[in-house]
């Protein structure tokens, strides 16, 4: 189960705390998400982008 949450203001830079599983940490817009993503985070996104506040990946 994962959870995604939007949000909606935001102050300072992200800061990558597990660089050993995380090589970058980098802003898409929702229509231009990168290839490599997870592919139930792919999904994810779609569904937000969508202001769809419920979906499910792999049921």
């Amino acid at each position: 189960m994962a959870f995604f949450f939007t949000v909606r203001s935001w102050e300072g830079e992200p800061t990558n705390l597990e660089p050993d599983k995380c090589s970058a940490l980098e802003w898409f817009a929702a229509d231009a998400l990168p290839d490599h993503m997870i592919d139930y985070c792919s999904t994810a996104m779609q569904y937000i982008a969508k202001s769809t506040p419920f979906s499910v990946y792999g049921w």
